[in-house]
């Protein structure tokens, strides 16, 4: 805690963010600044939840305020930096969010992710959860899955879809032996998706090679400028400025 700046995100005022930013500001002599995003459309708007508890804590609140428009707008850059296809505006808001606090002048911030991780908060493992429990039978497995996912076929199709048969995931249950159902539902999500690519996208992230790194001739690496350098921006553009992660 030991930090110059402290700052917690409650982007969603979730149990999770808001207990991380009670807890923290326990720790604090002076107050936290919460950070939150705010939309335009009510339905989602969390700030008046979000102002609340940064009053009840003793954290100062500070709204970041976006637009459907900016989430449409910042969508390549955010894949671009995410190195991910993204099928709604969750990832978008969070690369919004850090954009404005790093404005601000800051490089850390808490935030409550991780706890569904850690704390099976997403139904994908409860799924994991109930399918290695040896004391249930299939139909008591059965009627759990159906109290947990509801009985939408939308939704036990997006969270349950059909066991992938990839090369990619037979390698993963060769070698632990189970298949996680995250992994599975990521990849019969990403089946379903690429289809919709542009049909020059996939070769170009086929030829896309992280290493070694675009930035090699870099000046910021210690190296004279070369073919091999940085192709999305100038030799001579400052660090600070540049697109490519360090």
């Amino acid at each position: 805690m030991a930090l110059s700046v402290l700052v917690i995100r409650t982007s969603n005022c979730g149990i999770d963010s808001c207990a991380v930013l009670g807890l923290a500001q326990q720790q604090m002599d002076r107050p936290i600044r919460a950070f939150t995003l705010t939309f335009d459309n009510p339905l989602y708007d969390e700030a008046r939840i979000a102002e609340a508890q940064a009053r009840h804590v003793g954290a100062t609140y500070h709204p970041i305020p976006i637009t459907g428009r900016q989430i449409a707008e910042s969508f390549a850059d955010a894949i671009w930096h995410a190195e991910t296809q993204m099928f709604n505006g969750h990832g978008v808001a969070k690369y919004l969010f850090s954009r404005a606090v790093r404005a601000a002048g800051i490089k850390v911030v808490f935030t409550g992710e991780g706890a569904d991780e850690m704390l099976g908060g997403y139904p994908y493992f409860r799924v994991d959860a109930l399918n290695d429990d040896p004391a249930l039978t299939a139909d008591e497995k059965s009627a759990l899955l159906t109290e947990m996912l509801g009985a939408n076929p939308a939704t036990r199709a997006l969270l349950m879809p059909d066991q992938v048969s990839s090369p990619e995931m037979q390698a993963v249950q060769r070698r632990l032996d189970w298949l996680p159902a995250k992994l599975n539902m990521a990849a019969a999500q990403t089946n379903c998706v690429a289809p919709m690519f542009r049909d020059d996208l996939p070769a170009s992230v086929r030829e896309f090679h992280r290493w070694p790194p675009r930035w090699i001739g870099c000046r910021w690496r210690n190296a004279s400028p070369a073919a091999t350098g940085c192709t999305r921006c100038s030799m001579s553009m400052p660090r600070r400025s540049c697109r490519i992660s360090f």
